[in-house]
């Protein structure tokens, strides 16, 4: 069976879901797991993990990026331009007008989760909740940060469309945004295509098509190669014993908190966490 990452080139048209039953079937051998779903109709970078992966999807970076595109003067149910259309006002807002209010959302910011959204809500996920019609009490919101949000072009139309990249966290629903910005404007907006050009350390550039999975052209990437945001120590091979039975062991570097941890032929044996002097498991990889 085997252990690693893919990095996939999600097409439109299928759910994250889809790709994992086609994977299912192509490579009937193992466990499978995500880093974060992608809309229907997005495309772009999806990472996978298979096998003893999977434990290791927690520690991933979370950090995505996107390129994606606002269609000024609509609100449509959905949030983006596929969903029925809800309201619509004629815009003409200028670049000068974008850009003051992407530099609002830059920072640590609250954004509704969209009614139609795989998040679950009192034991539905939320696009259950709004198919059946039902009203919420209340509509969850979300905690992101945005680090980077820029205006790459702007279409004076009809409709004004913006087209724009974005570096933020784990958990931003892009069709917030979009709705968020057409608000902030004064009107409204939705989301229109939009595409995930990194997640963590993997990138647009470097992803496979499922056409070369059904080739049985899988490029697994080790999991070590997709940790490489955090520290790495080497443990010694007299603690080895009592790091993998889950017994904390003295380390003398405090500087660091996660750990990827492996042995000293380079094999990785989990994530470890230090404190007060002390390295011990975080999460075993076997």
């Amino acid at each position: 069976m085997e252990n690693g990452f893919l990095n996939l080139l999600k097409p439109t048209g299928m759910t994250s879901f889809d790709v994992i039953r086609f994977l299912r079937r192509q490579l009937p051998f193992g466990k499978f797991g995500h880093s974060g779903t992608l809309d229907m109709a997005a495309s772009g970078v999806l990472v996978i993990a298979c096998g003893a992966a999977t434990k290791i999807l927690p520690f991933l970076s979370s950090e995505k990026c996107y390129v994606f595109s606002v269609i000024f003067g609509l609100e449509t149910e959905t949030g983006d331009l596929w969903g029925r259309i809800m309201k619509h006002k004629e815009m003409k807002v200028s670049r000068s007008q974008i850009e003051n209010v992407l530099l609002q959302m830059i920072g640590q910011i609250e954004l509704p989760v969209p009614l139609f959204s795989a998040r679950h809500w009192h034991g539905q996920r939320m696009y259950q909740w709004a198919i059946q019609n039902q009203t919420l009490n209340y509509q969850p919101k979300q905690a992101i940060q945005v680090y980077e949000l820029t205006l790459l072009d702007l279409n004076s139309g009809p409709p004004t469309t913006a087209r724009l990249r974005m570096r933020c966290s784990h958990g931003t629903y892009v069709r917030a945004m979009a709705q968020r910005i057409g608000s902030l404007l004064q009107g409204y907006a939705c989301a229109g295509f939009l595409i995930r050009t990194q997640s963590g350390s993997f990138a647009l550039n470097q992803s496979q098509p499922l056409s070369e999975i059904a080739l049985g052209l899988a490029k697994w990437i080790d999991v070590k190669e997709a940790l490489t945001h955090l520290p790495c120590v080497v443990l010694p091979d007299r603690w080895l014993s009592n790091f993998v039975n889950g017994q904390p062991v003295t380390w003398p570097d405090t500087r660091a908190n996660l750990v990827s941890v492996t042995d000293r032929g380079g094999q990785f044996l989990g994530m470890g966490r230090i404190y007060e002097s002390l390295l011990k498991a975080e999460r075993l990889y076997r």
